[in-house]
């Protein structure tokens, strides 16, 4: 859509409008007004919330891949302490503690990761519902825009072929 100080410029103001009211307000407009519409008709890029969801989506899924990883590492760690031999052979207490002190330090960082994977979850579910509602009303603006910019477009021919004729 426009940015609004474009909308106000063109003194367009966009709401739901009958075909009928629509070709009034076409018949009735100036040549000016007419050009305006059809120029805000050009292809908008930008759906609303569609960046903001698709950054939160992006967040879930590196927690997720970054919280798969650690565990692996953990897994890997555990492995180490079950295969490292039992304490009292030499130099296996000093690499047993050092094991236990990093699988202690990756099971508080899995758990601080299993928490920003949640919060990033629950962004997600908030965003869906606004972010859809948003694009809908977005849609619903693009197609009365679309639909003026048709009828301004049909009058200006219609006002060019009465000059010709």
């Amino acid at each position: 859509m426009a940015p609004p100080g474009r909308l106000v410029r063109l003194g367009v103001v966009l709401d739901a409008r009958s075909p009928a009211g629509l070709a009034e307000e076409v018949r009735s407009a100036s040549i000016d007004d007419l050009l305006g519409w059809v120029e805000q008709a050009q292809p908008q890029a930008e759906r609303p919330l569609q960046l903001e969801l698709a950054v939160a989506q992006t967040s879930v899924d590196r927690a997720r891949t970054h919280h798969d990883e650690e565990q692996l590492v953990l897994q890997g760690l555990r492995r180490q302490l079950a295969e490292a031999g039992p304490w009292w052979w030499p130099g296996n207490r000093e690499r047993r503690s050092d094991l236990k002190d990093r699988i202690a330090e990756r099971q508080q960082l899995l758990t601080r990761l299993a928490e920003r994977f949640r919060q990033a979850e629950e962004q997600v579910r908030e965003l869906r519902p606004a972010s859809q509602a948003a694009l809908e009303t977005w849609a619903a603006d693009q197609r009365r825009v679309l639909d003026r910019a048709v009828a301004a477009a049909q009058e200006l021919q219609r006002r060019h072929s009465g000059v010709d004729g």
